[in-house]
């Protein structure tokens, strides 16, 4: 069985994705909503395009794509920034195909407590090791406490200079550490670094930038935390019977089903958050209307949270929320809300010129770096073997004369013992010299399997970081500050292909 059987499929199919964003254009968002996210747009770099996409979100007819992400340190690893892009592509893609005008949304996770995924990031650094930045963050009382309203610390001073000087020695590298800069500041929270970082790299492309954890919006999404805590249990039974289908399918489910939970968070007093068990869920529901920030959405019911608020006709996902989005799809009717389409982020290996020439000196792909260490050397002995072992180079130039210098003496008759030990000796420096020759060219066969193996270890290292994905390890500014920070995400932009996300290895 094919995964497509719990997923929108219709993205594949020009009249589906046609019929996704009809159904989008139809619905408007609501005047709160507009009026909210402006707000929130209105302290980051001015940008037309930007205006322009707000002023055609508020119009009936105009459909969204959207994507999201934890606002990771520095905007987090690499496929934060695939997403983003990703979600532009296809907002172009379907305006075009479509002739309806689409606005990319990134909708950022500032509900998620989460912290220890967000105070992080790892900069590559070429051979050297990769640069680890960590940052403490201010005001938080609880590991539960979402990370809206959590600062950056003094010592994000320390996390940028670090990186202006990883970044020193790059054609763009001041400029990128200074856009950093102008963002990551003590005092500044997470999330505005983050939207001002984010929406500066995208300004020329309209992207919005979405924060969820404010008052305006928590009640806009008051009917759906209400839906959902009224219908509590028969949304976990949908979920246990669709984890039930995709088990028979040898799929797994992405998140763990509760059977006593709901989808929504209750936060207490200091913003701390719990899931609202059905026994509390009719009394809880009763409370939404009257201080809706006091609840949250899980990952299950986010999608739908955020299709309540806009016009969404497709959703951007990583491959974890490709596959829970298995799982909520099952509950979209339930808010009388259409499934949109489900489009996978753009995946790519960014390779500078000097690793890709050793991997062709290797006769590998870029994606081979990905296999065990022990079945890459193997394979490249494989490609690249030797052309004769040093034993048998020993035996090919020493053997025959050996054989000889023992016959001679015998053969002609010398009765001079001077000569005879002549040949002797002979014989001795004959094989001292390619006993030298023999050491030489094994010590030269070990020196190229050890560049070999170090061609192999330090392509790794870039590609397959501590055995994980590029685009999951390192984030965005050693890359960008080659060309430019803009001129990066222009590169990214123009590599999507928004019909055909697959793994794409750019130098």
């Amino acid at each position: 069985m094919q995964a497509g059987t719990f997923l929108p499929h219709a993205f594949g199919e020009r009249q589906g994705r046609a019929a996704a964003v009809a159904r989008a254009a139809a619905r408007t968002p609501s005047a709160a909503l507009i009026e909210e996210l402006t707000a929130q747009m209105a302290p980051l770099a001015p940008s037309a395009a930007q205006q322009r996409a707000l002023e055609a979100l508020a119009t009936r007819g105009t459909a969204a794509v959207v994507t999201g992400q934890q606002v990771g340190l520095f905007l987090g690893p690499l496929y934060t920034i695939y997403k983003a892009a990703t979600a532009v592509a296809l907002a172009e893609a379907l305006a075009v195909e479509t002739g309806t005008p689409i606005v990319p949304i990134f909708w950022m996770a500032t509900e998620d407590h989460d912290f220890a995924e967000i105070d992080h990031c790892t900069i590559a650094r070429g051979t050297d090791t990769p640069l680890r930045l960590r940052v403490a963050g201010e005001g938080r009382v609880d590991a539960r406490e979402p990370v809206a309203e959590t600062r950056l610390g003094a010592d994000v001073t320390a996390a940028v200079d670090a990186l202006r000087d990883a970044l020193a020695g790059q054609p763009a590298g001041a400029e990128v550490a200074a856009l950093v800069a102008e963002h990551y500041r003590p005092g500044a929270r997470f999330r505005d670094a983050f939207a001002g970082l984010l929406s500066s790299l995208f300004a020329d492309h309209g992207l919005l930038v979405f924060h969820p954890r404010t008052a305006g919006v928590a009640a806009l999404a008051a009917p759906v935390y209400r839906t959902a805590l009224a219908k509590a249990p028969e949304i976990a039974n949908r979920l246990l019977a669709r984890d039930e289908e995709l088990a028979a399918a040898d799929f797994e489910s992405q998140v763990h089903v509760r059977t006593d939970a709901s989808l929504v968070f209750a936060h207490d007093e200091r913003g701390c958050r719990q899931l609202v068990r059905f026994d509390d869920a009719p009394g809880r529901a009763a409370e939404v209307a009257a201080d809706p920030l006091r609840f949250s959405s899980s990952a299950l019911l986010r999608p739908i949270v955020q299709d309540s608020l806009f016009p969404t006709a497709a959703y951007v996902g990583g491959p974890a929320e490709v596959s829970y989005f298995g799982q909520s799809s099952s509950l979209f009717d339930l808010f009388d809300l259409p499934v949109p389409l489900l489009c996978p982020r753009a995946r790519f290996r960014l390779i500078d010129g000097r690793t890709r020439a050793r991997l062709d000196k290797l006769g590998l792909a870029p994606a081979a770096v990905e296999q065990p260490m022990e079945a890459l050397l193997a394979a490249v002995g494989a490609l690249r073997p030797a052309p004769i072992a040093p034993a048998e180079l020993r035996a090919a130039i020493l053997d025959a004369p050996l054989d000889a210098l023992a016959s001679l003496p015998g053969r002609i008759g010398l009765a001079d013992r001077h000569l005879a030990r002549a040949f002797v000796r002979t014989r001795a420096t004959l094989e001292r010299a390619v006993e030298r020759l023999t050491a030489r060219y094994a010590r030269s066969l070990a020196l190229r399997d050890e560049e070999c193996t170090g061609a192999l270890q330090r392509a790794r290292a870039l590609l397959f970081p501590d055995g994980a994905p590029q685009e999951r390890v390192f984030a965005f500014p050693s890359f960008a500050a080659d060309a430019g920070a803009r001129a990066f995400v222009a590169g990214i932009l123009g590599a999507i292909k928004p019909f055909d996300p697959a793994v794409q290895d750019l130098g």
